[in-house]
């Protein structure tokens, strides 16, 4: 889905992976995390994906190298503490 005024992914449409970002179940008050790529990091948090390189790179090494192409779960939730969940979630 794409933001109205500016034409802005608006994170919660990301394809094939699903929409369910992050998970905060009603019987469980801790919150469950799924993995993520650099780019769909990128449209959560409605920067370019050269600018969420720049961040996650200042940043490395609280949140460690990424397997492959994907921040595990447990990244993505120190990248949330780290730069602050984005808006929406």
């Amino acid at each position: 889905m794409l933001h109205q005024e500016a034409g802005i992914p608006d994170g919660k449409d990301l394809g094939k992976r699903g929409n369910a970002s992050l998970l905060n179940s009603k019987d469980s008050p801790e919150k469950v995390y799924r993995a993520y790529t650099q780019k769909e990091l990128a449209v959560l948090y409605r920067v370019a994906w050269k600018t969420m390189g720049r961040w996650l790179k200042s940043h490395e090494k609280a949140i460690g190298r990424k397997s492959g192409h994907f921040y595990s779960p447990k990244q993505v939730e120190v990248i949330f503490r780290v730069l602050g969940v984005p808006t929406g979630l």
